[in-house]
């Protein structure tokens, strides 16, 4: 009989204990309930279904009784996008487990949600209020309270803010003390009239500029410097969120034609991913001349709410500088020769090389297809193929020769018809 009322005394504990969840962290959520102070508890079991079907509740954690708190995580299988229901059990001294508690459910909203998911708790706008203020306006289908969550970009230290007591189903808070020129991002956890059913927005991100400020890209670095015969890279993003998808196209606008785009010619920025660094690649191709190129690289939208552009000037480093153009270079393959004259037919014949050299053969994009190193003064053979044994395309390659210093000592054009 003793039992019999220790296990009752309980069930009534954990049922009125069982009375907060709360958003922690990105993924994560806490179920928490009132300290137990009975003797007669040794532990708190935390159940989990993603249906209010008693059948289906999974246990998922045995919690101390000295602990009023368990942390729902990714390694125990909680993901946003999923509505979950929450019950607590308690075991006693003997080994006897308690009824179930009163339910509580959370929903993490995910971005990929169906917009009619998205409805159910979403914020609507960001607007400065002043230089260092902004409001924050949320709203869910049903009447609920509410607060925020917000972090910068770089710490990803969250802040929460005041709560708004008003039931109701739209709601704002003001937040202050924000740094100008960063990227926040913000959510809202709401919980209904009854307090049993939370409910967590999905990320909206803002930045902390003018409020009426148009919209542009932003590089990082913004002037580039490229060696020749390699590539350099820059990364893009939007100074801020858009109206629509930004469609962005990046070419070479003017001035050395060896200096073009190699990847990230087509780019694409949305409302979700805005600040997101996309990264484009310049190469900077060989080529016979002394001088050190320059050339515009224009990023500009080409379909969006906005046109905008940025020119981008990228500087190139000569490598042919003091090259004296001696060397032995005779003929390869079928048919290649040093351009504009003297064909023969066979292998490449190079002589005269250096101590501890190396020699690239490069094609026009800059790509090396064979290369080699010695120790010694020395003659090397190329039969036309590149490093992995394959004949080269017929075409004009670049042979660059190195000395032990790594200064290039020679460099010519030849010409390889298969």
């Amino acid at each position: 009989m003793n039992d019999r009322k220790l296990f009752y005394v309980i069930f009534l504990i954990i049922i009125l204990g069982a009375a907060d969840l709360s958003a922690q962290g990105e993924t994560t959520c806490r179920v928490a309930w009132n300290p137990i102070s009975d003797p007669g508890v040794t532990e708190v079991l935390v159940y989990r279904s993603t249906t209010d079907v008693l059948v289906e509740y999974q246990q998922i954690a045995a919690v101390d009784v000295t602990s009023n708190l368990f942390t729902d995580t990714y390694e125990n299988g909680f993901e946003p996008g999923v509505q979950y229901f929450y019950r607590l059990r308690s075991r006693n001294v003997v080994g006897a487990v308690s009824g179930f508690s009163e339910r509580l459910s959370a929903h993490y909203i995910h971005p990929s949600d169906p917009y009619e998911i998205m409805q159910r708790c979403m914020i609507t706008s960001v607007t400065a209020i002043d230089a260092s203020t902004w409001r924050v306006e949320w709203s869910t289908q049903q009447p609920s309270r509410g607060r925020l969550e917000y972090w910068k970009m770089s710490t990803g230290e969250i802040t929460v803010s005041s709560t708004d007591e008003t039931l109701s189903t739209t709601h704002y808070i003001d937040i202050t003390g924000l740094d100008l020129e960063s990227i926040y991002f913000v959510r809202a956890i709401s919980r209904d009239e009854s307090l049993e059913n939370m409910i967590v927005s999905s990320n909206y991100s803002f930045v902390t500029s003018d409020n009426g400020a148009p919209l542009e890209f932003v590089l990082d670095p913004d002037v580039l410097t490229v060696d020749e015969g390699g590539t350099g890279q820059f990364n893009v993003r939007l100074s801020s969120i858009p109206d629509g998808t930004v469609d962005v196209q990046v070419q070479r606008l003017a001035g050395d034609s060896d200096i073009d785009v190699e990847s990230g010619e087509a780019l694409t920025f949305t409302s979700a991913d805005w600040y997101v660094e996309q990264m484009v690649t310049i190469m900077a191709y060989e080529d016979l001349d002394e001088e050190d190129g320059e050339a515009v690289i224009r990023i500009s939208s080409v379909a969006g709410p906005e046109v905008i552009s940025f020119d981008l000037v990228v500087s190139e480093v000569d490598n042919d500088k003091g090259d004296g153009n001696n060397g032995n270079l005779a003929s390869a393959i079928v048919a290649i020769y040093p351009i504009p004259f003297q064909p023969a037919s066979g292998n490449l014949t190079i002589g005269n090389l250096p101590d501890n050299g190396r020699i690239g053969i490069y094609d026009l994009r800059g790509q090396k297809v064979w290369d080699e190193s010695w120790a010694e003064t020395t003659t090397l053979i190329w039969n036309g193929e590149n490093n992995t044994g394959v004949s080269v395309a017929s075409g004009r390659y670049f042979v660059v020769i190195s000395d032990s210093d790594g200064q290039i000592s020679e460099k010519r054009v030849i010409l390889v018809v298969n």
